[in-house]
C-alpha cells in the first residue's frame, strides 16, 4: 500500500506538471514511467485490469516519444519493456494470442537494440527473456515443439550471460527455471516415458 500511495502521488504531481508544460519531453517520459510503476504495483497485487490500464497508458506515451526520436536507444528499450509488461498481464489473464503479440514486439525491439551491440550482456539477457516468454505462451497453447525450440533459444542465451555474470542470483534463477522447463518439455515429447517410469516403479515395488 505504501508503494501504491507513493506512486499515486508521483503520478498526480507529474500529470499536473505535464499539463502545465505539454511540450516538455522530460515530463512526458516521467509520466510514462509513473504509469508503468502504477501498473507494476497493480500487477503485483493481482489487480490485472488496473495493471492493464496503467501499462496501456505507459505504452501509448512511450510510443509517442519513441516515434519522435526513432534513434534513441533508451526510448526503444522503454517501449520494449512496456510491451513485455503488457504481455505478462495478458498472459496472466489467459489472453494468449495477445500475450504472444506483445512478446513478439518486445523481442523484435530487443533484437534491433542488440544488432549494433552483439556483446552487450544485458541485451542478451533481454533476448533470452523474450524467447522464454514466447516459449511459455506456446506451451500454454499446446504447441510443444515450438515451445521447446523457443526455450532452447532462451537457455542458450541465459547460459552465455551466466558465464559473464556467474554470481548474479536473478540470472541464475532464470537459467535454472528455463532449464527445468526444457526438461519438462523433453519428457512430454516422449509419451512412453511415463509408462516406463510406472513400470520401473511397479518393478521396484511388487505387490
Amino acid at each position: 500500500m505504501k508503494a501504491r500511495r507513493h506512486y499515486e502521488k508521483g503520478l498526480e504531481l507529474t500529470r499536473a506538471l505535464s499539463e502545465a508544460e505539454p511540450t516538455n519531453v522530460g515530463l512526458k517520459w516521467d509520466l510514462a514511467v509513473s504509469y508503468n510503476k502504477m501498473g507494476e504495483v497493480a500487477q503485483a497485487r493481482g489487480q490485472l485490469m488496473e495493471a492493464r490500464q496503467h501499462h496501456e497508458e505507459s505504452l501509448a506515451r512511450f510510443q509517442t516519444l519513441a516515434e519522435a526520436e526513432p534513434t534513441n536507444a533508451g526510448l526503444k528499450r522503454d517501449l520494449a519493456v512496456s510491451y513485455r509488461d503488457l504481455g505478462e498481464v495478458a498472459q496472466a489473464q489467459g489472453q494468449l494470442e495477445e500475450a504472444r503479440s506483445h512478446y513478439e514486439r518486445y523481442l523484435g525491439l530487443t533484437r534491433e537494440l542488440s544488432g549494433p551491440n552483439p556483446t552487450n550482456a544485458d541485451l542478451k539477457w533481454n533476448l533470452a527473456i523474450g524467447y522464454n516468454k514466447l516459449g511459455e505462451v506456446a506451451q500454454a497453447r499446446g504447441q510443444l515443439v515450438e515451445a521447446r525450440q523457443l526455450q532452447e533459444e532462451a537457455l542458450a542465451r541465459f547460459q552465455q550471460v551466466s558465464e559473464v555474470n556467474p554470481t548474479n542470483a536473478s540470472l541464475r534463477k532464470d537459467l535454472a527455471d528455463c532449464d527445468a522447463t526444457l526438461k519438462r518439455l523433453e519428457r512430454a515429447r516422449d509419451p512412453s516415458q511415463k509408462a516406463r517410469k510406472y513400470l520401473q516403479a511397479a518393478a521396484s515395488n511388487p505387490q
